[in-house]
């Protein structure tokens, strides 16, 4: 876990930032590495990236309540092997031959990109003061 203590005020400042942003739409940053997963045992790939949409939606109001800076920090080190996921389950689709399903699972990472600007804005700064409350408990 980051301890504010042992870095500098520069990388502090970036780590928060960073944590801050992903927070704002914590659903669709986590879910880079296992949605593609998803379009195995979901046959409608749209009512996947809808639903997706939706579960970001409904996080709104909780982005400002609370932080987990354990929650943060799994989602943070997860997506670091986003791309070897990715890459194993679209390699697994192609040769099953489930060419839209391996497709889409490498454009997630893009389609949740485009996800999130098409989500409300939010108060960065707002969710900095959380992340940085609870990095110096």
């Amino acid at each position: 876990m980051w301890d504010i203590k042992k870095h500098k005020k520069k990388e502090n400042k970036i780590y928060i930032t960073s944590r801050a942003s992903e927070w704002a739409n914590y659903p669709l940053f986590v879910s880079e590495s296992f949605v593609p997963i998803l379009f195995y045992f979901v046959k409608q790939w749209w009512a996947v990236i809808i639903g997706m949409y939706v579960i970001n939606l409904l996080w709104i109001p909780f982005r400002y309540k609370f932080f987990s800076a354990k929650a943060s920090e799994f989602a943070w080190k997860l997506n670091k092997f986003k791309w070897g996921i990715i890459l194993g389950i679209s390699i697994f689709y192609f040769v099953k031959n489930m060419l839209l399903s391996g497709i889409l699972t490498l454009a997630w990472p893009f389609i949740a990109l485009i996800l999130i600007m098409f989500s409300p804005p939010f108060d960065l700064e707002k969710i900095e003061e959380r992340v940085t409350e609870k990095l110096s408990a």
